[in-house]
């Protein structure tokens, strides 16, 4: 694990206790959904070393950006006190319908409702071959700002997955399935990453304080969802299942 790969932001907690004390939680679309994926082995390797069980919670929201995302985002209910993992969706490039200048204020406003249940928050990059490195980067610097600004953790998959290509350019077909879903092997390999940045993360000296303090200054500062009707014509949406053409889940 090495500092290019994760991004502490001056943010520190132990992991592992508090997902045994309030489970861990997964916001994200379908790599975060996908069934034997990156989630299922992470849960595995938490599993192993807390050696009990603990609440897994999983929602797959297309891209927090997504006009699809906002409409299901007051339906989640958050753990209180674990951590809760959010996977960057490049869907909230390509797919979205929501303007990239509104996608900062509804990040802020997830981290927001994530610190208010006292969850720690960690955001994922994942990797995308139709979105890689600098063609994605329009996304994920929105998100690297919202994470600066509330001192959330990076762990930046996309950098791990570009610098094993650059030692075996197989990386690429050998741990993905298509542009973004992981194979068996590929799963593990996100997950032991995960795992061995969460394990950074728990090592660091704890200044989670600050993470409630901060998002406790600004509650009144940021415009929570459920006011995003002024911005959104709900009326047209209607949640229903949906089924992911990649994966069909």
């Amino acid at each position: 694990m090495t500092d290019s790969f994760i991004e502490l932001n001056g943010m520190s907690a132990d992991c592992f206790q508090l997902i045994s004390q309030g489970g861990c939680f997964f916001i994200g679309a379908s790599v975060t959904a996908q069934k034997n994926g990156w989630t299922d082995k992470l849960v595995e390797l938490i599993s192993e070393k807390l050696k009990s069980s603990f609440a897994v919670g999983k929602k797959a929201m297309g891209g927090v950006g997504l006009t699809f995302g906002v409409t299901n985002w007051p339906n989640i209910d958050l753990p209180v006190g674990g951590v809760v993992f959010i996977e960057f969706s490049s869907g909230d490039l390509n797919l979205g319908l929501t303007p990239l200048d509104r996608l900062e204020t509804l990040l802020e406003s997830l981290i927001i409702d994530i610190l208010s249940q006292k969850n720690f928050p960690i955001i994922v990059h994942n990797w995308r071959s139709d979105f890689r490195n600098e063609k994605g980067d329009i996304v994920r610097n929105i998100y690297n700002a919202v994470a600066s600004k509330f001192h959330v953790p990076i762990i930046r998959n996309d950098i791990f997955v570009e610098s094993e290509i650059a030692q075996d350019a197989n990386i690429d077909k050998t741990w993905f399935r298509d542009i973004c879903h992981t194979t068996s092997e590929g799963a593990f390999a996100y997950a032991k990453h995960i795992f061995d940045a969460m394990c950074v993360i728990s090592s660091q000296k704890n200044t989670g304080v600050i993470n409630v303090k901060k998002a406790d200054k600004i509650l009144g500062e940021v415009e929570p969802l459920f006011h995003l009707d002024k911005y959104f014509n709900f009326d047209n949406y209607v949640s229903n299942t949906y089924t992911y053409p990649n994966t069909g889940q």
